[in-house]
């Protein structure tokens, strides 16, 4: 958590942050650290267990483009 908080001004700014654990109960904290700072932050309800559990998908299909943790967009 504190690290996230500690490289906050790596994110864009106005740009909603998603995060996600497991179960959904660390990211939910972290989620609502993130608003105390200002930002807009949201955590996946129940977690990867809850997405893999509605049979959400787990990778990108074929077809989608995925950019990946290290994408950085055009002119950023």
């Amino acid at each position: 958590e504190e690290v996230v908080v500690e490289r906050l001004g790596e994110f864009p700014e106005d740009t909603a942050i998603v995060v996600v654990c497991a179960d959904g109960e660390r990211s939910a904290k972290l989620a609502a650290r993130l608003r105390e700072e200002g930002q807009q932050a949201a955590s996946i309800e129940g977690g990867m267990k809850a997405w893999e559990g509605e049979s959400l998908p787990m990778q990108p299909r074929d077809h989608d483009e995925f950019k990946g943790p290290d994408y950085k967009a055009p002119g950023g």
